[in-house]
């Protein structure tokens, strides 16, 4: 038996993954007795089919888990660090501050930011003046309208992967018994011939 932390494979995170859409836990929690006595059977439904596949190492339903919210806090983790950049990166492109007047410097929503641009390019003599609270709404507002078409194309990339991987499945399985059908076909023929000889 091995003891120790046993670190979840890609391709067990995948499968994973997919196990979750498939069961549809991946849906925002609703509160409530009955949704959550759903859940519970659905992950234990889940850790019974992850179990099933070879490949896999066995997991416990805690471990399949806690291994969902590790790869939910990274990606929201990674999703953070992707916003911080972008906003270092426009907010350090040469602000100037400077503030209406001297009671200005004490109320930080009045402060007021002169965008000059690339400090390589020349600005007009009358540069645009804009809210610091108005610009980082609108920041957020685009990152998160970015991380829900994002999340979006993750879910479909998901769900092609799985039609993929079913197509697989399917073919293979077409194969399978047009192997099984040829080989009751030659041994029929088989027969046959014995039948015909004798």
């Amino acid at each position: 038996m091995m003891t120790g932390r046993q670190v979840f494979s890609e391709k067990e995170k995948f499968c994973l993954q997919r196990l979750i859409f498939k069961h549809k836990l991946n849906c925002a929690a609703r509160n409530g007795a009955g949704n959550m006595a759903a859940k519970r059977t659905a992950w234990a439904r889940l850790a019974e089919e992850f179990n099933s596949i070879e490949s896999n190492a066995r997991r416990s339903e805690v471990q399949l888990k806690k291994c969902w919210d590790n790869m939910k806090t990274r990606r929201k983790q990674r999703l953070i660090q992707e916003k911080r950049d972008r906003l270092k990166g426009e907010l350090s492109n040469s602000f100037t501050i400077q503030s209406r007047d001297d009671e200005a410097h004490n109320d930080m929503t009045d402060l007021k930011i002169l965008i000059k641009g690339d400090n390589d390019r020349i600005m007009p003599s009358t540069p645009k003046v804009t809210n610091i609270r108005s610009l980082a709404v609108d920041e957020d507002l685009k990152i998160r309208k970015e991380h829900n078409i994002s999340q979006r194309h993750h879910e479909e990339l998901i769900k092609l992967r799985i039609a993929e991987q079913e197509w697989v499945t399917k073919a293979a399985e077409e194969r399978y018994h047009k192997a099984r059908l040829e080989k009751e076909l030659a041994e029929l023929r088989l027969e046959k011939e014995k039948r015909i000889n004798i």
